[in-house]
């Protein structure tokens, strides 16, 4: 969903599949990687890391984004974690010289010109991550509900995206409450 940084903001075309299908597929390849007690996940590839409750399974990412294009749910280059629903937060990262604001910003631009999203969320929410000034965006994309949860730390943008299919109210809590328990490494 973000391209950050003197990069083109280039649209690649994920074949015919709809996001909803990739989404269902990441999630019943996960979902057979579930733990029914509480475990912790550290992402190797970008470093910051949280508790999972039981029944999340996690799935570290294959390499590094690029940053060349915005990362989607079906990408090797961002961290997944499943809940049991089939609510799927992925995680990704890169170093920036902007600030929260224009990160977020051009995070925006790139999920609206590669994922179908609009050009300005339906909300727009100050929330912590790590500990963090961050900001909480939610938007439909495709059809879906999304919410983006968007920190620097250390000049290191950090974001995590749900992709929430039943979109009720507990599923955004949920969603909302898994990146304020990130912990971050500087």
């Amino acid at each position: 969903m973000r391209t950050i940084g003197k990069v083109s903001y280039a649209v690649r075309r994920s074949g015919e599949v709809p996001a909803l299908a990739a989404l269902l597929a990441v999630a019943g390849a996960l979902a057979g990687c579930a733990s029914s007690v509480p475990s912790a996940f550290t992402s190797q590839t970008y470093g910051h890391s949280a508790a999972l409750p039981a029944g999340w399974s996690s799935h570290q990412a294959g390499y590094k984004w690029p940053g060349l294009v915005s990362p989607s749910f079906e990408d090797s280059d961002a961290d997944l974690v499943t809940r049991p629903n089939g609510i799927v937060v992925m995680g990704y990262g890169t170093a920036t010289p902007r600030s929260l604001s224009a990160y977020t910003n051009a995070t925006v631009q790139a999920a609206a010109a590669v994922h179908q999203c609009p050009a300005v969320p339906a909300s727009d929410q100050a929330i912590t991550v790590g500990g963090a000034p961050a900001r909480l965006l939610s938007m439909r994309c495709q059809g879906l509900p999304i919410e983006t949860a968007i920190t620097i730390h250390a000049r290191k943008a950090v974001v995590f995206a749900s992709q929430i299919p039943s979109g009720t109210g507990a599923d955004r809590a949920a969603s909302r409450r898994f990146p304020a328990g990130m912990r971050i490494q500087r």
